[in-house]
């Protein structure tokens, strides 16, 4: 988020267009914007709003939308819900006593009669009837909005302008539009290969992993997981549950990349090994390349809930003891390629 001061308004206030970003400067069908997954889009670009009203109150207590225009692929639904997120926003806040009002009129279709012709125009037409709208609306300040669709990104730009025209402070800001989905739930199911670490001669473990949980919009998801290792000589079956929570770096730290989105994963639960009962806790990193395509690198560290008497060695397929029954599972280091359905 960049702000400026005193800068010369880039864009002539004319017919109710004023940011320089084009809203028809992506050409997607209508038919392929979900506006259900707008609807989540909108709350977080109103979210990242809402940390910069603090910012925002340096610059005005009272601004009036005035001027607001979006690509043409979003529903003329998305309009109206961005402008209340915002009143209602601002008058929830308890940390600024910055206000967003709505011109009606300023949004509104109007017809013009112009000797024997009609036009229909929307907006403010000149400067009297800009500044006539501020005195009727009792501001200083007002508000230009623009929300771009990208097919990947939607993205929202707002300036508060003074009566000069200079924009006093403008803000920037994208969420990842593919982050998001009619359902907020998550499934996801793949393959995972794990090292041991210090672990002698034990061999490499072979098996699959499956999650479901639940989305968390502008932070990332949280769920549950099951990971199964097929026993191989030296290596035991080995089951694990768990409860993971993503973090979402994306989303946090408002940095959107086209083709992948980062998650810090963190999980605790219960791993079965041997007979023997283990407690995990796994830390790790998971990106999400597209919509469905995962790659998750875990580190898995294990401790023995209450460790076992029987201390029979396991031996490997050479038969030469590589752990012993009471020795805890050594740390696991394990890779995971998997597809993510909802």
């Amino acid at each position: 988020m960049k702000t400026c001061k005193n800068q010369t308004l880039y864009s002539v206030l004319v017919a109710g267009t004023s940011l320089s970003l084009s809203a028809s400067a992506y050409a997607y069908e209508r038919s392929e914007v979900s506006s259900k997954v707008l609807y989540q889009a909108v709350d977080q670009l109103t979210e990242y709003l809402n940390k910069d009203m603090a910012k925002l109150s340096d610059v005005t207590k009272k601004t009036a939308i005035i001027h607001y225009t979006q690509s043409e692929e979003l529903p003329t639904s998305i309009q109206n819900y961005l402008i209340k997120r915002l009143e209602h926003m601002a008058n929830n806040n308890q940390k600024t006593p910055v206000k967003f009002v709505q011109c009606i009129e300023c949004l509104s279709l109007q017809a013009v009669a112009e000797g024997e012709e009609i036009f229909i125009r929307k907006g403010i037409a000149d400067d009297n009837q800009l500044q006539a709208t501020m005195g009727k609306l009792g501001i200083k300040k007002y508000s230009d909005i623009n929300l771009a669709y990208t097919g990947d990104q939607l993205v929202m730009q707002m300036n508060v302008v003074d009566e000069n025209k200079l924009v006093d402070w403008t803000g920037e800001y994208k969420t990842p539009y593919k982050a998001y989905d009619e359902s907020q739930w998550l499934l996801g199911v793949g393959a995972e290969v794990g090292a041991f670490q210090s672990g002698g001669n034990m061999p490499a473990a072979r098996g699959a992993r499956a999650t479901v949980g639940q989305r968390l919009t502008g932070v990332g998801a949280a769920g549950l997981s099951v990971s199964f290792f097929e026993s191989m000589p030296g290596v035991p079956q080995i089951v694990s549950y768990g409860s993971f929570f993503s973090l979402s770096h994306n989303e946090v730290f408002n940095q959107h990349w086209n083709f992948m989105r980062l998650f810090y994963n963190a999980e605790i639960g219960v791993t079965d090994f041997n007979g023997n009962q283990l407690l995990h806790q796994t830390l790790g990193v998971k990106t999400v390349m597209g919509k469905h395509y995962s790659v998750g690198l875990n580190g898995k560290m294990h401790q023995f809930v209450a460790a076992p008497k029987d201390d029979t060695p396991i031996s490997n397929s050479e038969g030469e003891p590589v752990l012993k029954n009471n020795d805890v599972l050594p740390m696991m280091v394990s890779l995971f390629l998997g597809v993510e359905f909802l």
